[in-house]
């Protein structure tokens, strides 16, 4: 199924699952390249992706999915697929919860504040230099598993 990952004038990203391959990549690849009003197309296999670089006074995003879509019998993909049942605790629901965004924000304040406090003991207190370290770290662990989502993608 085709999905639009990015869209900008001029600069088009879609996705599929099938674009995997590396020589159906390319077979599309080549194919939309001779396409009249588009200038370069990037396939990236290990992404399922192609990047399309085109004139946005002769084409349009739905124009060039249309296309793809007559030419090649591709299904478009209208909504994200469900994703398997996770634990309470690493559902979205959770993640974004105002009190777990608030604790990323502290997080992120205080990783600046360790940081400089690290530094600044660095000359003169070797205890102190640690113990901002373990802060340190210890806020980067909060950090990252907020953010863990978004790495794993």
């Amino acid at each position: 199924m085709v999905a639009i990952a990015s869209a900008l004038p001029g600069r088009l990203r879609l996705r599929d699952a099938v674009w995997r391959s590396p020589a159906r990549n390319e077979a599309i690849r080549s194919e939309l390249a001779g396409w009249d009003g588009v200038d370069t197309v990037e396939g990236n296999p290990r992404g399922g992706s192609l990047l399309i670089r085109y004139d946005p006074a002769r084409l349009t995003p739905a124009k060039i999915e249309a296309q793809l879509i007559e030419r090649f019998d591709i299904a478009t993909k209208s909504a994200r697929p469900a994703s398997r049942q996770r634990a309470g605790w690493a559902s979205d629901e959770f993640l974004d919860s105002l009190a777990t965004r608030q604790a990323n924000r502290t997080a992120k304040i205080g990783l600046l504040a360790s940081t400089a406090v690290m530094l600044l003991s660095l000359g003169f207190s070797k205890r102190l230099h640690a113990a901002a370290g373990g802060v340190n770290l210890a806020l980067l662990a909060v950090h990252l598993i907020y953010n863990r989502q978004k790495m794993l993608r």
